[in-house]
């Protein structure tokens, strides 16, 4: 199955599921890193909510996959910044860890405590 493929399957699989669910909560869900690429790529939101509330990065971490949380957060980053240098022109001196960062280190410490390669390897956390 292509990636075409794969996509419009997780498509089909969000409309199923119900009120605010779309392709990348699926792709999350199910931990499929080149589907949550490509459907953040294709410009689906990362901030989207099901009824329940729940973020792809949410079924990312509860379903204890840390390649597409480490996905998702690297886009949440990448927004934040362009965000702060757009509206301050610069990121602020001193700025304190965010629970995105907190989530990143907790996904750290799990993957050493479960024995896994380091998904993280340039990481000093």
């Amino acid at each position: 199955m292509d990636l075409d493929d794969t996509v419009r399957a997780l498509q089909a699989t969000a409309q199923s599921r119900g009120h605010g669910w779309t392709a990348l909560h699926v792709a999350a869900e199910l931990g499929r890193v080149d589907a949550c690429r490509a459907l953040l790529g294709l410009g689906l939101s990362a901030d989207a909510r099901t009824e329940d509330g729940a973020r792809p990065l949410d079924l990312a971490v509860a379903g204890g996959h840390p390649d597409a949380a480490e996905v998702l957060l690297h886009h949440h980053r990448e927004r934040a910044m362009r965000t702060a240098l757009a509206n301050r022109g610069d990121l602020g001196v001193g700025c304190r860890p965010g629970p995105l960062h907190r989530l990143l280190r907790w996904l750290r410490r799990r993957v050493r405590r479960d024995g896994r390669d380091h998904p993280f390897p340039n990481s000093r956390t």
